[in-house]
């Protein structure tokens, strides 16, 4: 009897261990490990509105209030956007991103304006150019609260870089300006992700940074994320930005929208 005992006991404890690593696998199947590496690229088709008020060096009267699709236009663009995240430790990560905007257009003013210490008479043709260059670091850290839910908060800086021409393009005498300069912002907000299902994502994010009381971004964008093998995931969605600033007596808010369509390779 006692043989028979010990058999049986040998029996409950190889199965418990062969359970254990069945389950231990199971585990691993459904929740893998975090990606060291995630590299993202996106395509957004943007628009935008606002207004510029840029000074030849801080000169009283040397700028009026223009605005974008009044006194100057520019036309919806395709805009390229990168990014990464390395994880450094479980949960914590370093995030970088770069994205830029240069928009055209040509428009007929219906008024007189001021832009960099230069008139521009109402009816002349104007061609104009204006460009945001954004470069972001910043740190990340996810937070699971369960299984379907992902909260991601950020803190870092960004820069921008900003430049601007304006010149008239009709038979007219030729009038050609352009300003340039650049600042940056600290960097807060935070990414939520809820999974529909093991292979559909739905994301949020939320950021922004201030730099004054007329010195500030936000960046808000949502959309769905389709993995389509393990590695790769395609997304969809739409953005908001807007960049208002106000260096030395030069000032602007610009808002920027539309759709966005990316790639995302993890590993």
């Amino acid at each position: 009897m006692v043989g028979d005992g010990t058999a049986v006991k040998r029996w409950i404890l190889l199965s418990a261990f062969s359970l254990g690593i069945g389950g231990a696998a199971w585990c691993q199947e459904e929740a893998p490990e975090l990606p060291r590496v995630t590299l993202e690229g996106d395509a957004e088709y943007l628009r935008s509105s606002g207004w510029l008020f840029i000074t030849r060096g801080s000169e009283p009267g040397s700028a009026t209030r223009i605005h974008e699709r009044r006194e100057f236009g520019l036309d919806s663009e395709g805009v390229p956007a990168f990014g990464a995240t390395a994880r450094i430790f479980e949960a914590h990560a370093l995030g970088v991103r770069l994205e830029s905007i240069d928009q055209k257009g040509t428009r007929s003013s219906p008024d007189d304006f001021v832009y960099h210490g230069t008139l521009y008479p109402a009816g002349r043709e104007i061609s104009a150019e204006a460009g945001f260059l954004l470069a972001g670091v910043d740190y990340q850290y996810l937070w699971r609260p369960n299984e379907v839910l992902g909260i991601t908060p950020h803190l870092g800086f960004e820069y921008w870089g900003f430049s601007s021409r304006l010149r008239t393009v009709d038979p007219g005498p030729s009038i050609d300006e352009k300003r340039s300069f650049s600042s940056g912002y600290w960097l807060s907000g935070v990414d939520v992700g809820a999974r529909l299902d093991p292979r559909v994502e739905l994301r949020l994010s939320l950021l922004g940074g201030v730099n004054g009381a007329d010195r500030n971004f936000l960046d808000v964008r949502g959309g769905f994320w389709i993995r389509v093998v393990p590695a790769v995931s395609l997304s969809a969605g739409y953005l908001l930005q807007e960049v208002r600033f106000h260096t030395s007596t030069n000032r602007a808010d610009l808002l920027y929208y539309g759709p966005s369509a990316g790639l995302e390779i993890s590993f």
